[in-house]
């Protein structure tokens, strides 16, 4: 058993070294690389390995790598630089979130014929943009600042929205065995019950870990990193065990730590290397573990023009309708012509999808196989059509940062 651990975990990193010296180079993003050779390990090509969400282990180890996600995206926010557009955020991230889904469900229920319940989780499932690919985005374009902010902070919170709407639609269609409709209602009830448990776990965690921290010499400390790991999955298994959403616990622990200062991964000494270290390591698993637990029969069930058409909508329909929903409100922000552009063109889809789709795919919902593999599709075509339109319309905008 251990050795068949540590080979896997030896399989699993050698595949992100690898991904990530091609990445380093430019010629594709390390993330698809990592999907496609987790894919070819995968029972659909080698069969070296044969892993499913639905086995205990890898549903634990997904659920912590987007908790860590979670948190760690929380991080990036600057909540100074955030303010004047705190509106503009928090609408991409839930009128935004919504618009996507919606719209992104009924390209997937006319091209790829999908149940609406698998539908709706699949829109659910690719709202989310997430922190990790849009850090990579960020860095390749050298985007300016405000940009940087709005995406991020978008990121992190509608990374929050999109966990708690596919777990907790999840959990409401596995007790409801049998139907092909969705429960709208419950969702909603349930999602605000959650919902509302998670925020009061995530700030009591909170209070609890500044106070210990505060008496003991502050995030500097060598242990704080620790320290965060255990808050973090202290406010996780407090959410769940409360009746809660365990990662809207996790979502607002980091928003309180953060708010206090610059952080508390960065302050102690190698806080952040293992913060970089930690992040690299879950995108690689979770990557990796989602393309080998990807079902060819599920990609060729689904009709070829959908593999190509329902990213388009994602991307040139969903996404550019969802930032002018969400921002025209916004009159303190004050968003030009150009950087709405760029927000529209900048829809990277990454980790917490992946992680998502990995849940789908063990899921008993007609149709979920499908929706599993129609998110991987999402994930590769997004990441390439961000890669190449958000650069370019930066420079054409004028948004791009000079290096100091």
């Amino acid at each position: 058993m251990a050795l068949a651990f540590m080979g896997l975990l030896a399989l699993v990193l050698a595949a992100g070294w690898l991904a990530l010296e091609i990445g380093a180079r430019g010629w594709v993003p390390e993330l698809l690389v990592v999907l496609a050779l987790g894919f070819v390990a995968g029972p659909g090509v080698t069969a070296i390995l044969h892993v499913s969400a639905a086995t205990p282990w890898v549903r634990d180890a997904l659920v912590l790598g987007a908790a860590l996600l979670l948190f760690e995206g929380t991080q990036d926010i600057p909540p100074r630089a955030l303010a004047p557009m705190a509106l503009s955020v928090g609408l991409l991230a839930t009128l935004g979130v919504a618009v996507t889904a919606l719209v992104v469900a009924l390209a997937a229920r006319l091209f790829a014929a999908l149940p609406w319940s698998a539908a709706l989780l699949f829109g659910a499932a690719v709202a989310a943009t997430d922190p990790a690919a849009t850090a990579a985005l960020l860095r390749a374009g050298r985007l300016a600042p405000r940009i940087r902010t709005a995406l991020l902070g978008e990121a992190a919170f509608n990374d929050a929205v999109s966990l708690a709407l596919v777990t907790v639609g999840l959990g409401l269609l596995a007790g409801a065995r049998g139907t092909r409709g969705f429960p709208l209602g419950p969702l909603a009830l349930a999602l605000l019950r959650e919902g509302l448990l998670g925020v009061v776990v995530g700030f009591l965690v909170g209070v609890g870990v500044r106070l210990v921290l505060e008496r003991g010499g502050g995030a500097r400390r060598p242990h704080a990193p620790l320290l965060v790991l255990l808050a973090i999955a202290l406010a996780y298994a407090l959410g769940v065990a409360a009746g809660g959403s365990g990662f809207i616990a996790v979502f607002v622990l980091g928003i309180g730590l953060r708010e206090r200062g610059p952080g508390v991964r960065g302050t102690a000494p190698g806080g952040r290397r293992f913060s970089e270290a930690a992040n690299a390591l879950v995108r690689v698993v979770v990557f990796f573990l989602l393309g080998a637990s990807l079902d060819p029969r599920a990609f060729l069930a689904l009709p070829p023009l959908a593999l190509v058409a329902v990213p388009v909508v994602l991307v040139l329909v969903a996404r550019p309708l969802a930032v002018a929903l969400s921002i025209l409100p916004d009159r303190r922000a004050r968003w030009s012509r150009g950087e709405s552009l760029v927000l529209a063109a900048s829809r990277p889809t990454g980790v917490v999808p992946a992680i998502l789709a990995a849940f789908l795919a063990a899921s008993p919902v007609a149709g979920a196989r499908e929706a599993a593999a129609l998110i991987a599709d999402c994930v590769l075509v997004t990441l390439v059509l961000a890669a190449l339109l958000v650069p370019f319309l930066a420079r054409r905008a004028g948004l791009v940062s000079t290096p100091s």
